[in-house]
C-alpha cells in the first residue's frame, strides 16, 4: 500500500536558516521537535497545538506502516521503507573475537532527487 502525504507538506519544506552553531562543518546544526513545531506553526500560520497534533499524525501513520511492512512515498521528499538484514558473523572491537549478530528489521529511508537537490545548495 502506498500512501502519499504531498497535499500535507508544503513546496517550501527546506530550513533556509541556521537554528543553531554548525556542527561537523554542516550548515544549521540540529533541530529539536520543539523548533520543528514552532517553525511549522509560523509557516503555517497555525497554532503549536495543531503543529504538534499534525507532527504526530504524520509520523505516527509513516510509524504505523513501516510496521506493517509496507512503505511510504512521499513525492519530492523521499521514501521510508523496511529493510531485512539477515544474521551474520561479526567481530568485538575490543575483545577480537567472532560474534553472532541476529537477523533484524530496520527502517530505511531514501531520499528522492528533488530533496537531495535542495540540500546541496
Amino acid at each position: 500500500m502506498r500512501i502519499c502525504l504531498t497535499p500535507l507538506i508544503s513546496e517550501d519544506y527546506r530550513v533556509t536558516t541556521p537554528l543553531r552553531p554548525a556542527h561537523h562543518g554542516i550548515k544549521g546544526g540540529n533541530m529539536t521537535k520543539a523548533e520543528f513545531v514552532d517553525r511549522l506553526a509560523k509557516k503555517g500560520e497555525t497554532t503549536k497545538k495543531h503543529a504538534i497534533a499534525a507532527i504526530d499524525l504524520i509520523f505516527g501513520t509513516i510509524a504505523e506502516q513501516l510496521s506493517q511492512g509496507e512503505h511510504v512515498y512521499v513525492p519530492g521528499f523521499g521514501k521510508f521503507s523496511v529493510v531485512k538484514r539477515a544474521a551474520r558473523t561479526g567481530i568485538n572491537p575490543r575483545t577480537k573475537k567472532k560474534i553472532k549478530i541476529k537477523a533484524t528489521i530496520a527502517p530505511k529511508f531514501q531520499a528522492a532527487k528533488a530533496l537531495k537537490e535542495g540540500v546541496k545548495k
